[in-house]
């Protein structure tokens, strides 16, 4: 009688345990909030521009560059202060003007507490409040999907 190869059932359901615990693991370990990071990578991204775009460009007093961002909203815009000139976007060239983030997170900007609707930008990159156009002195903050972009106010690093 000749013997029959093959695997036994009891072999069988434990490679199907292995293989579900691995899996589950897998799901477990997942990185998660992948469209906030972005998000936070983004307006970062746009307020170093609108500060390169400050440093760069002619200077104009009364119209530093800055960064705008829609309150409660999932938008902004990189702008010269009391104009309708946007910035470019380096790949496309059309306006950076209402510029939608990518997850579902709301934008909401602010210092020490008191909401504003962006901040400017002088010639050597110093901050600037986006009501009075006076150098800040506290962290700005722009918080997205539980993460935050701050400006320092004595160097303008953005981080």
């Amino acid at each position: 009688m000749e013997k029959v190869k093959g695997f036994t059932i009891l072999e069988l359901v434990t490679v199907i345990m292995l293989v579900s615990i691995l899996a589950a693991s897998a799901v477990m370990l997942w990185p998660r909030g992948m469209k906030e990071d972005a998000d936070l990578y983004e307006i970062r991204h746009a307020m170093r521009y609108a500060q390169h775009l400050a440093m760069t460009r002619p200077w104009d007093p009364a119209h530093p560059w800055g960064f705008r961002a829609d309150s409660g909203g999932n938008k902004y815009s990189i702008l010269k202060h009391g104009t309708t000139v946007y910035a470019k976007d380096p790949d496309s060239g059309a306006d950076m003007n209402g510029i939608a983030l990518r997850g579902d997170a709301s934008m909401e900007c602010d210092v020490n507490g008191i909401p504003k609707s962006g901040i400017w930008f002088d010639r050597f990159g110093t901050p600037l409040d986006y009501s009075s156009l006076e150098p800040i002195t506290s962290l700005f903050r722009c918080y997205t999907g539980g993460r935050t972009v701050i400006v320092h106010p004595e160097t303008g690093y953005v981080e």
